[in-house]
């Protein structure tokens, strides 16, 4: 499945989260910058507003010090009067005193509160003198109603103010009030009264505008002098000088308010007049707040901001030690209006750049990121599948995406199928290749070392190799051959492999470096040699096979000259002695020729017995019996045995049945066996026992065993491989030619036996053959040869290049009364030819100069049919092509030495062929 989908809506996320998060951002921004702004001009308002107290301050202050240096002046002048006695005369005009309209008290106490209200008179002019703000200063005698003010009225003027100001003192209105400032403690601070009308207006003596519109603030404080109150001392402030300081206050928007202790307004910025009886300060500008819990800042630190009650920000400050109060009530509305006048334009730029940031990231989603993660989703896809819908400006993009997958898509099905060729090629490769690290550890293997060392493939991975595939022993000397020096192994390494299943096999290994991705890495190529060990036991032994046929070949070329040269002499012999016999038949000659005639054909069946060994011929067959070739064998060679000390033990099977077989042959082989074992126990000591063992019987297959068993020193192992070779003997040069045991082996494999060493009883050696039982064929008598009659049969012409042979030939073939013609090569053969026609030619077949098949070539073509009448004789037989050629021509073939009857009967043959070819000619 695609991850681009669940990508992208990650992606989208984030996006939408950043933006938001940027939002939440600016919008914590703004606030603390709004809450900043909001901060400072609340600062703002609450510094102006402390100044304006501080004006406020600064005219109480000075008004409350006046009335305590009028209370202090009052009693110490009462105190200077009363206690000296002399009034002060500072010559004041009695138009200073204002009065009740009758004087009351002693004489001496209204002479003393005259005397001391025209003395305080001219502490009112430096106290104004001090503090020009003050409206009015004034004391009036509490018990002789007596009163002076100040500044100085024209006289009339003032006289009127002092008069109204004594009345005042017992104007009900006023009367409760003074009353209860008179009775305040002697210590107690002065008092603020309400805001009261004064109708004066005009002006001092000095100019001086009394400016207001009557009403007025005072502060009063009685003085006591010996624990009584005498008098009360006062000033005057003017409302509308306090309005003004409330409203020249520096930041606007906000409304100060000054009030009493009882919460009575005094003055305010706002209002343009304050009632007589205003009353209580307003709660619902505090939001039903008491003035008093706005109380309690720190006047010397940093002003205080306020708190909001409602809609409006209040803060109150108290006058010094007096109750009075400074309300500032700012409008949050006012402030806001501040706040967004001066922050309006970054507000804007800070909303313009996040809707800017929107739109951005917008884009950048909606054109960017969507085509891209739809384009991502096509690449993880390779390009396959219907390709994602986006705008032109990624086409080109989304094109060369496909032609590049397209192009990827080939060259990986190219790759791909080169690995899975390359895969199954090293597959199906008969040796094991496998890959190794620097450590020598499996990183992979082919098929073939799978089924030779793991056959759970995955289970070999990993692990170290030379202990995968060799015993422990083995293990270390083929990690140190892997360990070698250059490209390549300089040869291959042979080594006893450990399989599945601990089967061991020998095989042989090679290596070769290679680097890929910068690793270093070992290629090994293991080779399971079983088979070829198999085929080098096989090729040597076909190598001995072939080396003992070429010793064959050597022994063939030899017995064939031999036989040659001495087929020649024995068919002499032989011949002579059978045509001696013939002639001396019925004398006392007649025994010692066939005796003679028997050697000799003795000797001939030898020669014949080596040419058939040598060219692996079948042999002469008949019934023998297998207890009298052993006979037969012990006639000849029992004397030898006899002379030489040794024991002949005979244990012969008289139930043996007669077989098919060369018995002259036979005989060879069983000779051969007793002179081997005469010789071998030739070597013992004297005193060691001497003896052969003949056995004859019938294994359970029904074959015939023949045993010779000897007691001698036996055959070693290291001989018994080589015991059966041609010209291999363990006798001394001179004593042995190394034939005798393979030519009984090929004597006993023609007859489809077998000759073999076997384990002797005791030690020694025991030859043991062994012969199938064949059926005895019933012996077919030659018709004995026609005696010759009288008159011709015919011309024969005999051909031989040995006199001796050509002769004897004659001889034999003289009974047969026919015209015989001698000669001794081929040349004269042909002459004779040339002169007259042949019944039959006798020709041999080797002769110097022209051989018997040139000749027969010859005169085949001089006279037509010659070449039908030849017959053919050989001591040969093992030459080149003689047998081939003769084949080819279809002629007979004599074998020398040969018998006289045997010759005249193949004469008699081609004689009668020719009579019978002459009678069909005739018909």
């Amino acid at each position: 499945m695609s991850e681009a989908a669940p990508r992208g809506r990650r992606t989208t996320q984030a996006l939408v989260a950043a933006v938001v998060s940027i939002g939440l951002l600016l919008v914590a921004v703004a606030t603390w910058v709004v809450k900043s702004e909001y901060d400072r001009q609340l600062r703002v308002a609450a510094t102006g507003a402390r100044a304006t107290e501080n004006q406020i301050a600064a005219l109480v202050t000075a008004a409350n010090q006046r009335v305590l240096t009028l209370r202090s002046s009052a009693q110490y002048a009462y105190q200077a009067i009363e206690r000296g006695g002399a009034v002060p005369t500072q010559g004041v005009r009695g138009n200073t005193l204002g009065y009740r309209g009758s004087v009351s008290g002693t004489p001496a106490d209204i002479v003393t509160d005259r005397a001391v209200v025209e003395e305080l008179w001219l502490t009112l002019a430096g106290v104004h003198a001090a503090a020009p703000d003050i409206a009015l200063s004034y004391v009036m005698s509490a018990r002789t109603g007596f009163a002076a003010n100040y500044p100085r009225l024209p006289d009339a003027e003032h006289l009127a103010m002092a008069r109204a100001m004594a009345r005042k003192v017992f104007d009900p209105a006023t009367h409760q009030f003074i009353q209860s400032v008179a009775h305040r403690p002697e210590t107690a601070p002065p008092l603020w009264t309400a805001v009261y009308r004064d109708n004066y207006t005009g002006r001092t003596r000095a100019g001086r505008v009394i400016r207001g519109d009557g009403r007025l603030v005072s502060l009063l404080a009685p003085v006591w002098v010996d624990g009584q109150y005498r008098m009360m001392v006062g000033i005057d402030v003017w409302a509308n000088d306090l309005r003004e300081i409330l409203r020249n206050q520096p930041v606007p928007g906000v409304e100060l308010t000054l009030v009493d202790g009882n919460e009575h307004v005094i003055a305010t910025s706002r209002a343009a007049d304050i009632p007589l009886a205003a009353g209580p300060f307003s709660k619902a500008k505090t939001a039903g707040t008491e003035v008093r819990d706005f109380l309690g800042f720190d006047p010397d630190g940093e002003p205080p901001r306020g708190v909001l009650t409602g809609k409006r920000v209040v803060r109150a400050q108290a006058i010094g030690d007096t109750p009075l109060r400074v309300i500032a009530i700012a409008d949050m509305g006012n402030v806001t209006r501040q706040v967004l006048f001066r922050l309006g334009a970054l507000l804007a730029v800070m909303l313009g750049l996040y809707a800017l940031l929107c739109l951005v990231a917008w884009y950048v989603l909606r054109r960017v990121l969507a085509p891209a993660f739809r384009l991502a989703g096509h690449i993880e896809r390779s390009g396959t599948g219907t390709p994602p819908e986006v705008s032109r400006l990624w086409r080109p993009t989304l094109a060369a995406i496909d032609a590049a997958f397209a192009a990827q898509r080939g060259a990986v099905a190219r790759l791909e199928e080169a690995h899975a060729t390359t895969s199954a090629v090293l597959d199906a490769a008969f040796d094991a290749v496998v890959l190794a690290d620097a450590d020598l550890r499996v990183v992979s293997a082919n098929m073939a070392f799978t089924r030779m060392f793991a056959p759970t493939g995955v289970a070999s991975i990993g692990r170290p190799l030379p202990d995968l595939i060799a015993p422990a022993k083995e293990a270390e000397p083929i990690g140190d051959a892997l360990r070698f020096d250059g490209e390549s192994m300089a040869d291959a390494w042979p080594f006893e492999a450990r399989g599945v299943r601990g089967r061991r096999f020998p095989a042989e290994l090679q290596a070769r470096r290679l680097q890929q991705g910068g690793r270093a890495l070992i290629v090994v190529f293991i080779r399971d040699i079983t088979e070829r060990r198999r085929i080098e036991a096989e090729v040597a032994s076909q190598r001995e096979a072939l080396h003992q046929s070429e010793k064959m070949t050597a022994l063939g070329s030899l017995l064939a000259g031999v036989s040659h040269e001495l087929n020649n002499p024995l068919a002499v012999v032989l011949g002579r002695s059978t045509v001696l016999a013939e002639q001396l038949a019925g004398t006392p000659h007649e025994s010692a020729l066939q005796k003679l005639r028997s050697a000799a054909d003795r000797c001939g069946r030898i020669v014949r017995t080596f040419l058939a060994m040598a060219r692996r011929s079948a042999p002469e067959r008949s019934a023998v019996d297998i207890n009298a070739l052993v006979n037969d064998a012990l006639e000849i060679t029992g004397y030898g045995l006899r002379t030489a000390g040794i024991e002949l033990v005979l244990d012969l099977d008289t139930g043996l049945p007669g077989t098919s077989a060369d018995g002259d042959q036979l005989v060879q082989v069983v000779i051969n066996l007793l002179i081997n074992a005469q010789h071998a126990l030739a070597a013992l000591p004297d005193c060691a026992p001497r003896e052969v063992r003949i056995e004859t019987a019938r294994d359970a297959a029904g074959r015939i065993l023949l045993t010779v068993r000897d007691t001698g020193p036996g055959v070693p192992d290291a001989v018994r491989r080589r015991i059966f070779e041609p010209f291999f003997t363990t006798k001394p040069v001179g004593e042995g030619t190394g034939m005798g045991l393979s030519v009984s082996r090929g004597i006993v494999e023609a007859h489809e036996g077998a000759l073999e060493l076997v384990s002797g009883a005791g030690g020694g050696a025991a030859f043991r053959i062994t012969l199938p039982v064949e059926p005895v064929a019933p012996v077919r008598t030659r018709q004995a040869p026609r005696p010759a009659t009288g008159g011709s049969r015919g011309r024969i012409l005999i051909v031989d290049d040995e006199a001796d042979v050509a002769e004897l030939i004659e001889e034999c073939l003289r009974p047969l009364g026919a015209a015989i013609r001698v000669v001794h090569g081929g040349e004269a053969a042909l002459a004779e030819i040339a002169a007259g026609w042949f019944d039959v030619v006798v020709c041999d077949v080797r002769m110097a100069g022209m051989d018997g098949f040139e000749t027969w070539r010859r005169a085949t073509a001089a006279r037509a049919g010659q070449g039908e009448r030849f017959l053919f004789l050989t001591g040969d037989i093992l030459a080149g092509d003689t047998s081939r050629r003769a084949a080819e021509i279809g002629r007979p073939v004599i074998e020398k030495p040969f018998d006289p009857a045997e010759i005249r009967a193949a004469v008699e043959a081609v004689l009668a062929e020719a009579s019978a070819s002459e009678t069909i000619e005739t018909r």
